[in-house]
């Protein structure tokens, strides 16, 4: 994800400074939904009524519940752990079906719905029964998937009826999707270069993208092995600036890697791609924990200009949509239409979603636009780079244990990109030659002949 600072993308991650002011305006705002529902709790528990739900025909009341108030458990707990592993073991297998299908003549519009339609299926085939409570956990689509094909970096998924863009050999192709099973999310994307079948060698211009791609995957695997316990985030970022300064590439300006919590990808802990000045204020100074998930998200570009921009001028260029972390009832009727939509689905309103998602998108327009009015959700613009630039991306959800750092979801790179320690520092080559686990001191074995040398020894000192 990307955040906000003067002349950088607008994207769904922001620093705390810029929610500051949004809260206080949402002030009054605020008090008067926690009024609401604490009195229509009230009046339930009086009753003995359950909170209405639009998956029963009835209308959807969003301020009844809260996911942000919810506890947050960690890895410790067998449970979470496991939805974890089954998250990324599913988004990592739709991913890699969907980049084998990224060849010539290939439409993005159904990529993006067949990733979709994949992630839907494979997720609802697992937590079927009803849990102790009588509920059944909700999963589905954590990130919708988007195919974004050159200089389209990011958050790409056409609408049905238009914006349709098909695949050429040459292109540079980014896929990027996410799953979540009750709230605990992986999220993944991958670059792939689409040639031609007939080519045995790349050309020029291949070779330099390919260059591209093998520089972002070596960023991203020594970040692999620098988010062990106790590395922090500022070695990640310098360690970025050193592989891009090596392959003679640019790290992508506002890409932030984020340690992720319940029901939301974009945690306040950060690991940003590259620093300026204006950037130091942003990134805290965070030491790496056993027991954490982080989202690294690496992003590299070429062509001199490392900064990505958004061309979104109207509703109908913003594809993807996220509640914002004020969410009252909705008495408009378009609003509610978009709310009940997503109840049904699962997506309880806290997942990223695209017009696609409605059956009739023109009312769900409507009603994403006056949610967006009202600063009830927030628009994930689609990002682009500059036509002759090349921009690769590798994100991988990461979990930190005693043990090292694994991989939940996410993919090593094609055959085609050369993985190598030849074009690197010194230090950034040792570190990729080292493992991912830590290494424990312990105590070799004796070999059979010298624990036979010293009985001896101590039987003939004996006598």
């Amino acid at each position: 994800f990307f955040f906000v600072v003067e002349d950088m993308p607008r994207g769904l991650s922001r620093p705390r400074q810029s929610l500051q002011g949004k809260r206080k305006r949402s002030l009054s705002a605020d008090a008067r939904a926690s009024s609401r529902s604490k009195s229509r709790s009230k009046s339930r528990a009086a009753s003995g009524s359950r909170p209405r739900s639009a998956s029963s025909g009835a209308e959807y009341d969003a301020s009844a519940v809260d996911f942000f108030e919810q506890p947050e458990e960690t890895i410790l707990e067998p449970s979470v752990e496991d939805k974890y592993r089954l998250g990324g073991q599913i988004a990592t297998k739709i991913l890699k079906e969907l980049c084998e299908l990224v060849v010539p003549g290939a439409s993005v519009m159904e990529l993006c719905k067949k990733g979709d339609a994949m992630i839907a299926k494979q997720t609802h085939a697992h937590y079927a029964k009803p849990d102790e409570h009588g509920d059944i956990i909700e999963r589905g689509i954590a990130f919708p998937t988007c195919i974004n094909v050159n200089n389209i970096v990011c958050h790409y998924q056409p609408l049905l009826e238009k914006q349709e863009v098909i695949i050429s050999a040459g292109d540079v192709v980014r896929v990027e999707l996410g799953v979540h099973f009750d709230g605990y999310v992986n999220t993944a994307a991958h670059t792939i270069l689409v040639r031609d079948a007939d080519a045995d060698e790349p050309s020029v211009p291949e070779q330099i993208n390919i260059d591209v791609l093998a520089a972002t995957y070596t960023a991203a695997a020594a970040a692999l092995r620098l988010m062990k316990p106790g590395g922090s985030n500022h070695e990640v970022t310098d360690m970025f600036r050193s592989v891009a300064h090596s392959y003679g590439v640019d790290v992508a300006n506002g890409v932030i890697s984020h340690r992720m919590k319940r029901w939301d990808e974009a945690g306040t802990q950060i690991i940003l791609g590259c620093t300026s000045v204006a950037d130091q204020v942003l990134q805290d100074t965070v030491i790496f924990q056993p027991n954490q998930i982080w989202t690294l998200d690496v992003v590299f570009i070429n062509g001199g200009d490392n900064t990505l921009r958004s061309k979104a001028a109207s509703i109908s260029d913003h594809f993807v949509f996220k509640r914002s972390e004020v969410m009252e009832g909705q008495r408009r009727k378009t609003a509610r239409y978009v709310l009940n939509a997503l109840r049904i689905q699962g997506n309880q309103c806290m997942m990223p979603f695209t017009l696609n998602t409605f059956d009739n998108p023109t009312k769900g327009k409507a009603g994403v636009s006056q949610l967006l009015k009202d600063q009830l959700l927030d628009s994930i613009p689609v990002l682009y780079c500059r036509p002759f630039q090349c921009v690769a991306r590798y994100k991988w959800t990461v979990m930190i244990t005693e043990k090292g750092v694994q991989r939940l979801a996410g993919l090593p790179p094609p055959a085609y990109v050369p993985v190598t320690t030849n074009r690197v520092t010194r230090d950034v080559a040792e570190l990729l030659r080292s493992s991912v686990r830590i290494d424990k001191q312990v105590k070799k074995p004796q070999h059979a002949a010298k624990r036979q040398r010293h009985a001896t020894a101590i039987l003939a000192d004996a006598q």
